[in-house]
């Protein structure tokens, strides 16, 4: 999942300037540390911010049940525009941010 989000991020950031932000909700005990997050996004060399959601707070707000998760938020509130699990949706992301954000910025400057 990591190459299509940081294809996405590249690809949104520069034309658009839509923001990423990962959030961790650890599987096991032993992912829940902020070190383990850190190290992890060092490791991989993460560009987005990533927050610890290490009380699994953000994962029940938004009612997830497996990973990876995936959630787009509308520019206006934190209501769901799209949720995905699992990895290999970069066409349908690519697609659809596209088309959102142009629905989005139509709405938000006329």
């Amino acid at each position: 999942m990591l190459p299509d989000l940081e294809y996405l991020e590249q690809k949104f950031h520069e034309e658009r300037s839509i923001v990423f932000v990962g959030c961790h909700s650890a599987k096991f005990i032993n992912e829940k540390g902020s070190e383990k997050v850190r190290d992890a996004v060092l490791k991989y060399e993460i560009k987005h911010p990533v927050i610890n959601d290490d009380k699994m707070i953000t994962w029940r707000n938004y009612e997830r049940r497996s990973w990876p998760s995936l959630v787009l938020l509308s520019p206006r509130s934190q209501i769901p525009i799209l949720i995905l699990t699992g990895e290999g949706h970069r066409q349908i992301l690519d697609l659809f941010i596209s088309v959102a954000y142009d629905f989005y910025y139509d709405s938000l400057n006329h």
